[in-house]
């Protein structure tokens, strides 16, 4: 029997690509009442306008909750933080969305993300000063070690006698006493102020009783996400919607300013092909989009070769300000370079999702960077770019190379416990910091409004212009599938069936 189609929404660069609104507007066009979240977990930020002009911002449930009927599977590649997550569920309670937590299935291998994860996290940040790697301070990095290691406390666990419990208080006692380490290596007002408020939120007892509470109360069903993906992929396609961007991946992101999580799609192209397996079913196809701004930005300190500050005023996102932890929203030009990496790393993608094409109006000239100059050690550039000599010590970059395999990220879980607690530039963001751009592709601007634009053939004919740059082997060498003018859910249209 042939099922649904398995559609991945992943993004091609820092993340924030607009993964949320494309997998919201997705579930209406399409009609697929199943959101899979695969990875990541109550960090991700996934901001989504229904027609009724309703806001939300997903961090644990699937960004079609909104969607009457369309229900959430966390698969074992997801964090889940429970008490957030009754948090959410709450807020979309208020939002008409009354049975969400009936609607949304937790598979028991989930690792939990808790409050001595939070602490140790945070304080590890604060410890390295000027040198701080980006964070989102939700203990996400902490939690994504113990998984790693096999130590991480689960769903399951909390259903699973006194197992859990006895867990939590393992790991709140090693946690802890890390936490005493760390503000004694490096002292400080914060530090102290994180001990102090933590200390009183890492007590197993109440955080197993309230952990299972919520689950209990929203009435969260606990079971195998292979289980829900064959009725899914039996009545019709299925969402998976990724979190974070492809740059930002553990093994070949620009370490050490990446996430702790994969982020790439290949868990959820396995994860659809476990679903149907033994059932007879079989997923229709894999469609995979890649989701790109249609100009640059990233979050957070790392390499950014095309960052414009110039720009920031023109492309201020409200749902992206700065934050203690993530620092500032950067914006710059669009990243040709960056982005074709993007996509080796997604190992292809059907088509092309592009958000945010409206913020390019009233600008005269768009530029998109086609290559970076770089300045060093030549030497350094094999194995990981494709460069051409332009001088003694520089050279012309012109691709990322497609990683040979194995983890590219430094050993990030062993962070150590002394005076040094910044960890040190991988070989890729090492180069990247002595790059600027190169050669530029400028194509004409646009002064006319596209917001209520519903098909191509409604595009200014430059605005059009740089979609087909995008779609040529000049630009990213794949078609465009999806085009959004603006964050609500009728501001975009699919030109794939």
């Amino acid at each position: 029997m042939t099922g649904g189609d398995a559609w991945i929404v992943c993004g091609l660069g820092f993340g924030d690509e607009g993964k949320g609104t494309v997998t919201d507007f997705l579930a209406r066009a399409l009609g697929a009442r199943m959101v899979v979240r695969w990875n990541g977990g109550p960090q991700a930020g996934h901001n989504v306008v229904t027609p009724d002009g309703t806001w939300h911002c997903f961090a644990q449930f699937g960004a079609g909750t909104l969607v009457p009927g369309t229900r959430t599977i966390l698969a074992p590649g997801m964090l889940v933080e429970p008490e957030n997550l009754a948090v959410e569920a709450e807020a979309l309670r208020a939002k008409g969305a009354a049975d969400a937590g009936e609607r949304l299935a937790v598979d028991p291998s989930c690792a939990l993300v808790t409050p001595m994860h939070k602490m140790v996290g945070q304080m590890l940040e604060v410890a390295r000063g000027g040198r701080a790697v980006g964070s989102c301070g939700l203990g996400v990095g902490q939690a994504a070690a113990d998984r790693e290691a096999g130590t991480a406390v689960t769903v399951g666990d909390l259903f699973d006698g006194g197992a859990g419990e006895s867990r939590l208080t393992g790991l709140a006692e090693e946690r802890l006493a890390r936490a005493e380490a760390l503000a004694r290596a490096a002292p400080s007002e914060e530090m102290a102020r994180l001990l102090a408020y933590f200390r009183g939120r890492c007590r197993p007892e109440a955080l197993f009783d309230a952990y299972r509470a919520a689950f209990e109360r929203l009435g969260v069903r606990v079971a195998r996400a292979e289980e829900g993906l064959r009725r899914a992929f039996e009545g019709g396609p299925v969402l998976f919607e990724g979190a974070q961007g492809a740059l930002l991946d553990a093994r070949f992101g620009f370490s050490p300013y990446v996430t702790k999580t994969r982020t790439t799609a290949e868990d959820a192209v396995a994860l659809a092909g476990r679903g149907c397996a033994g059932r007879g079913a079989q997923v229709a196809r894999v469609r995979k989009l890649g989701v790109l701004r249609a100009y640059g930005h990233r979050h957070g300190p790392g390499p950014f070769v095309t960052e414009d500050e110039r720009l920031a005023e023109r492309f201020a996102d409200p749902h992206n300000r700065a934050n203690r932890w993530q620092g500032p929203f950067r914006v710059g030009q669009l990243d040709l370079v960056a982005l074709r990496y993007g996509i080796v790393l997604q190992h292809g993608v059907e088509a092309l999702a592009v958000t945010g094409l409206d913020r390019l109006t009233g600008l005269p000239t768009i530029r998109l960077c086609a290559s970076y100059e770089y300045e060093g050690d030549l030497r350094e550039l094999d194995p990981h770019f494709e460069w051409s000599r332009l001088g003694e010590g520089r050279a012309r970059l012109h691709a990322f190379r497609a990683p040979a395999g194995g983890g590219a990220a430094k050993d990030w879980r062993a962070t150590p416990v002394g005076s040094a607690h910044a960890l040190p530039d991988g070989a890729l963001a090492r180069i990247l910091r002595r790059c600027r751009p190169l050669d530029w592709v400028e194509l004409r601007g646009w002064a006319e409004e596209v917001s209520g634009a519903r098909c191509r053939a409604d595009l200014p004919a430059a605005a059009r212009a740089f979609l087909e740059l995008l779609e040529s082997e000049q630009g990213l060498g794949a078609r465009v599938g999806l085009v959004s003018m603006g964050p609500g859910a009728t501001a975009k249209w699919l030109e794939i069936g």
